[in-house]
């Protein structure tokens, strides 16, 4: 079964997502409510990382 989407991978706490599609080759960016700073990559890319896996480039940041 192959798959080309990579799932929403969900919102830190005091986090925000910007993004609604999950497939391969589409991006998401995260940010934090005021007063919080993002620690992470703000960016998140669906990458195809073998023949039949989808998966995101890097993890979930978090706001602290």
């Amino acid at each position: 079964l192959q798959s080309s989407s990579c799932g929403n991978p969900g919102v830190p706490p005091k986090g925000v997502l910007y993004g609604t599609r999950f497939d391969v080759g589409d991006k998401i960016r995260y940010s934090c409510v005021t007063g919080y700073i993002l620690d992470g990559h703000p960016q998140l890319t669906c990458i195809a990382n073998s023949v039949n896996t989808a998966s995101w480039d890097f993890p979930v940041p978090i706001c602290r």
